[in-house]
């Protein structure tokens, strides 16, 4: 923590590091020297701490060194929705209308009409697994970089959370439109035999080191890239069924590899 005093005003300002902004508390007189901060540099409001704030539309897809993105139409209604992964800010954006998109001026820090955050709580958090902010503790609504996004039938949406070493369904998120949003919550989880926890990735039929695209076999099964172990695994739906039961199926295991002789290979 650095701080510095003000004798003009009478204020500390407090670099609060941890919470990536800069508190400006004003001096009183008592045992306690200063008191509440009364003004915040670097968030919107006081109880806001994401790191590089954003104001809630925007995407980062390059982080200076990588760039992903990837996209889903989900066509199951009559009202086309876009999802759009927006991995380095460890969400998905969901926009109502495909249809209807355009820069529509939104005031800073507001919520558009027409879209939804997955991932995070609001539009301004780009936390890693939020609540905990901790890489080695996942949620059932947090993510973390996540890459692919796909939707089926039902208008539930897939997302490939990369460093979270799993993919996750998110039952139809905009099924209750236009509701208030809450954060959503994933039902269902592959790549991993819970929705919470450490993840494991050793190379398995069950476990995904690094999944990445997402693509269905007509109505027969999921097909996952596993990019860290140079292979594709196929997930097959129950028998007679069309998609995966919940949570019946969390750490369905693979059938069928690509790329690879076995499951425990990955050269």
């Amino acid at each position: 923590i650095t701080a510095a005093f003000l004798p003009s005003t009478s204020e500390l300002f407090v670099v609060d590091s941890g919470n990536s902004r800069v508190v400006v508390m004003p001096q009183q007189s008592g045992t306690v020297p200063f008191g509440n901060a009364t003004r915040v540099l670097g968030q919107d409001t006081m109880t806001m701490n994401s790191p590089n704030l954003i104001e809630g539309r925007e995407f980062q897809f390059f982080n200076g060194q990588n760039a992903d993105a990837a996209i889903a139409l989900d066509t199951s209604g009559s009202v086309p929705h876009l999802y759009v992964a927006d991995p380095f800010n460890h969400r998905v954006l969901g926009f109502y209308d495909a249809r209807k998109l355009q820069a529509t001026g939104v005031p800073e820090g507001q919520q558009a009409e027409n879209e939804i955050v997955i991932g995070e709580p609001d539009f301004n958090t780009a936390l890693c697994n939020y609540p905990t902010g901790d890489p080695t503790k996942t949620t059932a609504s947090g993510l973390c970089f996540p890459r692919g996004v796909l939707t089926d039938s039902n208008g539930n949406l897939y997302v490939a959370d990369t460093s979270n070493g799993r993919v996750v369904r998110f039952p139809a998120p905009f099924a209750n439109w236009p509701q208030k949003q809450v954060l959503e919550s994933a039902d269902l989880v592959l790549g991993q035999t819970s929705l919470t926890g450490a993840p494991i990735t050793d190379p398995s039929a069950i476990h995904m080191a690094f999944p990445y695209g997402l693509a269905f076999t007509g109505t027969n099964g999921l097909m996952v890239s596993d990019l860290a172990y140079n292979r594709v695994l196929y997930i097959p739906f129950a028998s007679g069924q069309t998609t995966f039961n919940a949570p019946a199926d969390n750490g369905k295991a693979a059938t069928k590899v690509f790329g690879q002789p076995d499951f425990v290979t990955v050269t």
